[in-house]
């Protein structure tokens, strides 16, 4: 698998978090899968940026109340956390760039 073919799998997930017209259960679902990437799909510097939006994005509270989800920011937050570790145990180098 390429850098580009990597972007293309990982911008197929983070592009309906970065949309608050996507369904909330939709939503949910890719934050929590963005976390359960394995550490050689971030390994491009593209891909881990687009991730990494998409899930801080989705971390902040909605200004409009019909939108909120509480779900969502939790599987995002935690889907940060599960990145970060999985990155630090990767070796991957300069991830903290992003």
């Amino acid at each position: 698998m390429g850098p580009e073919w990597q972007e293309k799998f990982v911008t197929r997930f983070a592009t309906p978090l970065m949309n608050t017209a996507t369904a909330v259960n939709v939503r949910r679902g890719y934050a929590f899968s963005l976390g359960a990437l394995p550490a050689f799909f971030l390994a491009n510097p593209k891909a881990l940026e687009a991730v990494v939006a998409a899930l801080v994005l989705n971390t902040k509270v909605e200004k409009v109340a019909d939108q909120r989800d509480a779900e969502t920011r939790r599987n995002a937050t935690n889907a940060l956390g599960n990145l970060a570790e999985s990155l630090s145990d990767s070796g991957i180098p300069n991830f903290h760039e992003v």
